[in-house]
């Protein structure tokens, strides 16, 4: 992705994407449905957003995505780009579907989007969607404005440049392959270097082998092979001092005396990025 700000958009795409866009389908692999849930998170987004399979069908997509195209809901899903765009502008679209299906990373492009019917520049943000095992079986993406600079405009910099500030170290743990996506992303923006597992097993090996100081664990607490929980305990067997933050879809009541006396803190889900960010700033202010 560029290194332009992507604040309000990327709180977006990580609440939309927080309830495990992991699709059901058959033995061969065809998706079914959408996510369940999905279509209200999308019609939660500020911005025309959509959802499409491997073969780049639209599975979800929001109202203002509808309206933008000047179509109902029922005449765009099961549809592709070509159903719904000029052959060119379609062209445009699947081009840039097929560079995140293949890359398996998120992207940003210009592209030229319809606004109440008629063509105008836009900005689109694509995130893969990955099945159970790591394998890329979609594209989420999310439309917003881009107006065009005045002539002689300077592109502003970010809010606090990054150089300015020390860099920390997060290990970012938990079994939603876009949670670490996205939350890779919001927490580099904001200066921080991350390191990312998928489960608690993982999140130890990471942690042992990092080759230096990691200033903090952003820790699932409900994760497969060794749960949050377990890795909580081994990480402290391997480092006394390690600081932890906990996260979870549970109440931080359930958390232990130890976990709530031993940690930087809790963090409940679904939280936006921004939350995340803010939350990590306090842990690690916590010990110093």
């Amino acid at each position: 992705m560029s290194a332009s700000p992507l604040n309000e958009l990327v709180a977006g795409l990580f609440d939309a994407t927080r309830a495990a866009l992991f699709l059901s389908g058959d033995d061969t692999g065809e998706w079914i449905d959408a996510p369940p849930g999905c279509e209200e998170l999308l019609e939660g987004l500020e911005h025309p957003a959509f959802l499409k399979d491997h073969r780049l069908r639209f599975v979800a997509v929001n109202r203002r995505f509808c309206e933008a195209l000047g179509r109902a809901k029922a005449d765009v899903l099961g549809k592709t780009d070509f159903d719904c765009y000029p052959a060119e502008l379609a062209e445009e679209h699947r081009a840039a579907d097929r560079r995140v299906l293949a890359g398996g990373a998120p992207l940003e492009v210009e592209e030229r989007g319809h606004a109440g019917g008629a063509l105008r520049p836009a900005r689109l943000v694509q995130v893969p969607v990955q099945d159970r095992d790591g394998r890329v079986v979609g594209v989420l993406g999310v439309y917003r404005d881009a107006p065009a600079p005045e002539p002689g405009a300077a592109e502003a910099p970010p809010a606090v440049a990054p150089s300015a500030l020390p860099r920390r170290t997060v290990l970012l743990a938990d079994d939603e392959p876009m949670l670490l996506t996205l939350g890779e992303a919001v927490l580099r923006r904001h200066g921080f270097d991350v390191l990312l597992a998928r489960d608690g097993r993982e999140a130890l090996e990471r942690y042992r082998t990092a080759g230096r100081p990691i200033d903090l664990v952003v820790l699932d607490r409900a994760m497969p092979h060794m749960s949050g929980r377990e890795a909580f305990g081994e990480l402290r067997k391997l480092d006394p001092g390690v600081a932890v933050l906990f996260v979870s879809g549970f109440a931080a009541d359930q958390l232990s005396d130890e976990e709530r006396t031993q940690t930087r803190g809790f963090l409940a889900k679904p939280y936006a990025p921004l939350g995340l960010v803010a939350a990590v700033r306090e842990a690690l202010a916590r010990g110093t």
